[in-house]
């Protein structure tokens, strides 16, 4: 007498089980084809993994708009001043907005994207120093009116400036 040797593999999730040879030809107890379970196996890892793939996207998407959100760049047009060596700042329609002080610690990132003012229209006020108009592309501290992070600085011409009445006169 033969007696049937039941043998129980697994693809993933799936179990075959059944005889030992009619596994081994991929046939299950229940008559079901390995190929079959090897399909379903699959559609279901896709789905799964369609559903991972949609959740990281709509966190990185969601990380991606508070960060930058949180470090938007404000457009700032007005004078920038820098009177004496060391000493910048920017006048425009909401005040008086520091960039960099002689002998103080705090230096703005980016403070290598300004320019040298005397390229362009520029008016020197103390032998190399003076005054130029300019839009920059910033980040402030609006409690202390300074300016934390300048990521682009376009300079305009002198009568931009001067025709925008919102602006305070330069000093000079």
């Amino acid at each position: 007498m033969h007696h049937a040797v039941l043998r129980t593999v697994r693809y993933g999730s799936f179990r075959l089980s059944g005889r030992t040879e009619d596994v081994k030809r991929g046939i299950g107890r229940s008559g079901k084809n390995r190929n079959n379970i090897l399909c379903k196996a699959k559609e279901v890892e896709g789905v799964a993994t369609m559903r991972m793939n949609f959740l990281a996207l709509t966190l990185a998407v969601g990380t991606g708009l508070l960060a930058s959100q949180a470090t938007a760049a404000e457009n700032r047009c007005g004078w920038v001043q820098n009177p004496t060596p060391g000493n910048y700042w920017l006048d425009d329609r909401d005040g008086s907005w520091t960039i960099l002080t002689q002998g103080s610690d705090l230096e703005p990132d980016g403070i290598d994207n300004m320019p040298d003012f005397s390229a362009g229209q520029f008016v020197q006020t103390n032998g190399y120093y003076g005054y130029a108009c300019a839009c920059m592309s910033v980040e402030t501290d609006k409690a202390e009116m300074r300016i934390t992070e300048i990521r682009s600085v376009k300079q305009l011409p002198l009568s931009k400036c001067k025709n925008d009445r919102t602006l305070p006169n330069p000093e000079g």
